[in-house]
Formats: structure tokens, C-alpha cells, sequence
């Protein structure tokens, strides 16, 4: 062995000598390993809120938990574990001052005893912020339910009033998200971290992408009530758009195209400007599908478009057909607000293809019918209202029937009528629906809205059988 390797085996045994002398052996834990019987029996003292049961549950839902009890661990690392676990659970439910330890005195037991202390509520929020900042805007953007990423915004007629409703890129309604503050919540742990990234995203896009935010708490003690302060240190710049991509169009131009939606590089661009842009579009009656995206990485306004075929161009005056279609559209549009219901007829003569939809503020029904051969012909059925759905076809054995009592979650349903030109057919009756897996206080199990977008109705007026 050589002379180094003897120098350093010393200096190890001496370091653990000098340990062994200074610090009693009582003050190291004892090395034993999980007694899986003492562990099963965990028991808690100093819980008010919370249950014995309802603690060990939540701990059995945690997998390192569940792993560290279940393998070859020592005591002294699942304790650490465990008291972690609740000490965090308490705090994420507004139990701020929480803190946890095993009672060592209890052993072979296992016994943790907790102090809760007092459980904090959101109870109000201030935004700090220059004049020129919209302050019950910045407060609305925080407190409202909101459009998650990846969505697109269209629009839809209720009660006579055209509505922002939100969509995935298929066109398919999207539920909003949650809001990021609501009063009366726990104050949960690391709320200045978690709601730091959040908010600030949150409110540059109420504001200018690059704006400077500072987030903090202010704890109540007497009233174990929190306030979150936002502080707006710097506006920031305004985005501007980079360069303008125009996807799908095959009839219009870009130029066309950049001088109905009046756009151009340089100009600034935020959410709202986006909500116009697209809004317009909508109105126009000429894309089936509009989707406005800006990206901030590339500085990009892409527009993704899917024209109508039959319909004139955008720099073309609509037919008196079309005007027609479109007033008969802003009746139909303030039917629930009229407190009247409306049945449609729709048909071909000679064809066999027809449809009969009622529209009422009750629930909404649908039936549609085209001939299959040898005589006969084939049916669909839509039925919805404030109880159940129902779809149905002739050709199919089953029927779907879907109960809403007790069910927590939702569903958006908008059926429409459009007259398409595709594949010979004259009508299309569709809907589109999607299921959210929960829905908000208050919001019943279905929500529907009739689609009543401009282009479907337009389509009808440029049909090559209708004209």
C-alpha cells in the first residue's frame, strides 16, 4: 500500500474518531428499517381539520410515500418523508404556519403530531400600476374564467347578441379555464412562487408581452385573511407585428386579404386586436374557417383560412339573396330573447332530402332525411334539452341517450344547417359538441348555442340547386 493511500485511511479514521468524541451517540438515528405493521397503523395527534383516515389516504395516494414504506427503507428517511408530505398538504390548503414531527416517545407507534395553526382565505387583491394601465382590466383578466393556450376565438349569437366563444383548431368548442385568483380560496404554499410565472403571463397579455410585474402576499394575521399585491414596476413595450403568413386561401389574394382586415408590419398587435381580426372575418361570410395566431417567438400574425367556394370575394357586394338569408339570420339570432320558439323546414323537391329543426328555450330538436335506394330512406334525430340528449339514425340498432341528474360534468352542444355544395348534397345538418370533465357553480349540465355563423347562412344563397 502505498504511502498516500495510508495518509488518507488515517485522516478518515481520525475524522470519524473526533466525531465519535464530540457528538453522544443518542444524537444520530438509530439505523432500523420499516416495520410495515407499525406504518399501517400511522396515527396523527393535533388534526382538527382534517380526519385520521382522510390523512392516511392522502398519503396512500402519494407514490413515494407508498415506495418508501414498501422497500427496504430506514426509518429515519420515511419519517423525514412523511413529515414533508403533511407539512406541505397542510400548507397547500391554507394552513400557512403548519408544521409536523413524529412523536419519537411513542415508538414502536407511529404517531405525528400536528400544529395547524390558522387557515388562510384569499380575500382581496390590489393591482399597483401607472395611469395608463387599466386597472379593473388587469383585476377581470385574474378573477374571469379565461382561454387556455393553443384555442381560438369565434363567435356565436345568444340571445340576439354575438358572443365570444372559444375553440380548439378543429372548430370544436373548448371550455374556459378556471380563474387564477378567486376570493374565498385557501392561501395554498408557495403562492408568491406558483402564481408568479401565471400571472405575469397573464397580465403581458392584458397588457404589452414585455411588462415588468412584481408579485407579493399580504398576510392578516387577526383575520387569517390574505391580500395578493400585483405590481406593474414596468408597461413595457408594445408587440408589433414581424411579418404576416396567410394559409389555405385559394380564391383571394393576400393583398385582398391584408386590405379587408386592414394589416400591415409594424402594427401592434395584442389579444384584442386578434379578437377583431378574427371577429371580422366571422362576419364577413366568406371563410368556414378563420383562425388568427401570433406567435411572439417569430413576431409572426399567421392567418389560417378556409374559403367558402360558392360565395363572392370579399371586395364583391353580397347578392340580395344573401342579404335576405343574412336578416332572416339576425331575426332567428334573438329568439331566446323573444321568449319564442321556431320551426325550419328545409327541402328539395323531387330530391327526398329535407330537414325539420325546432329551436325553442327549452331544448333544441333536429331531424334530417335522404333517400338510401330501393324506396326507402334513411333518418337522423337530434333531441336536447334541459334533461337529456338524445341522437339517433334509422341505420343504426342503438340509440345514445344521456341523462344529465347528478353528473358533474358538461357539455357544449351548437348544432347548425349549412347548405354546402359538397358530394351533390344540398343541406348539411351538424353540430358540434364537446364534453368538459367539469363544469363551473352555477353552469348547467349542457349549454347549448345555435350556430348561427353569417357563412352557413350565406351558403344558402349561392347553392347551385337553390338559386
Amino acid at each position: 500500500m502505498s504511502i498516500c493511500r495510508v495518509e488518507r485511511l488515517l485522516a478518515i479514521l481520525l475524522l470519524f474518531a473526533q466525531v465519535a468524541s464530540v457528538s453522544p451517540a443518542q444524537d444520530f438515528p438509530k439505523i432500523s428499517w420499516v416495520d410495515p405493521s407499525a406504518w399501517r397503523q400511522i396515527d396523527f395527534r393535533g388534526n382538527k381539520t382534517f380526519t385520521r383516515d382522510e390523512l392516511r389516504g392522502a398519503l396512500a395516494e402519494n407514490a413515494s410515500y407508498l415506495f418508501a414504506r414498501h422497500t427496504r427503507e430506514t426509518e429515519f428517511n420515511l419519517q423525514n418523508l412523511t413529515e414533508k408530505l403533511l407539512t406541505r398538504g397542510y400548507q397547500n390548503e391554507g394552513f400557512i404556519h403548519a408544521s409536523v414531527s413524529q412523536d419519537l416517545v411513542a415508538l414502536p407507534k407511529v404517531v405525528f403530531d400536528i400544529k395547524e395553526g390558522k387557515r388562510f382565505r384569499w380575500r382581496s387583491i390590489e393591482v399597483k400600476a401607472p395611469e395608463e394601465v387599466n386597472k379593473e382590466k388587469v383585476v377581470a383578466r385574474l378573477t374571469r374564467p379565461h382561454p387556455s393556450p393553443g384555442t381560438f376565438p369565434t363567435f356565436s349569437v345568444v340571445d340576439g347578441n354575438e358572443r365570444v366563444r372559444w375553440v380548439d383548431e378543429n372548430g370544436l368548442p373548448e371550455k374556459l379555464a378556471k380563474p387564477i385568483w378567486t376570493e374565498g380560496d385557501w392561501v395554498p404554499y408557495g403562492a408568491r412562487e406558483s402564481f408568479s410565472k401565471e400571472i405575469v403571463e397573464a397580465i403581458s397579455r392584458t397588457l404589452f408581452r414585455k411588462a415588468v410585474i412584481k408579485i407579493d402576499i399580504s398576510l392578516d394575521e387577526s383575520r387569517a385573511a390574505a391580500k395578493l399585491i400585483v405590481e406593474v414596476v414596468n408597461v413595457g413595450s408594445p408587440e408589433k407585428i414581424g411579418s404576416v403568413s396567410i394559409v389555405g386561401i385559394e380564391r383571394h389574394t393576400e393583398d385582398q386579404i391584408r386590405e379587408f382586415l386592414e394589416i400591415d408590419v409594424g402594427q401592434k398587435i395584442s389579444q384584442e386586436r386578434i379578437n377583431e381580426l378574427t371577429q371580422k372575418l366571422w362576419r364577413s361570410g366568406r371563410f368556414t374557417k378563420h383562425q388568427v395566431v401570433y406567435s411572439n417567438e417569430k413576431h409572426e400574425l399567421k392567418l389560417v383560412l378556409k374559403e367558402l367556394a360558392t360565395a363572392p370575394l370579399l371586395n364583391e357586394a353580397l347578392s340580395p339573396e344573401a342579404e335576405t338569408y343574412l336578416k332572416a339570420r339576425d331575426w332567428l339570432s334573438g329568439l331566446h330573447e323573444r321568449g319564442e320558439d321556431i320551426e325550419l323546414l328545409f327541402g328539395s323537391e323531387g330530391t327526398g332530402i329535407g330537414a325539420r329543426a325546432v329551436f325553442s328555450n327549452i331544448g333544441t330538436s333536429v331531424e334530417s332525411w335522404h333517400p338510401t335506394g330501393a324506396g326507402e330512406e334513411a333518418r337522423t334525430w337530434f333531441l336536447m334539452d334541459k334533461d337529456e340528449l338524445i341522437f339517433n339514425h334509422s341505420e343504426h340498432p342503438g340509440m345514445l341517450r344521456c341523462e344529465y341528474e347528478g353528473t358533474k360534468r358538461g357539455l357544449v352542444v351548437g348544432p347548425g344547417i349549412a347548405a354546402t355544395g359538397e358530394d351533390g348534397r344540398i343541406l348539411t345538418f351538424f353540430f358540434r359538441a364537446k364534453a368538459m370533465t367539469e363544469r363551473f357553480p352555477g353552469v348547467p349540465p349542457v349549454h347549448q348555442f345555435l350556430d348561427l355563423s353569417p357563412v352557413w347562412w350565406i351558403s344558402f344563397a349561392y347553392h347551385p340547386e337553390l338559386l
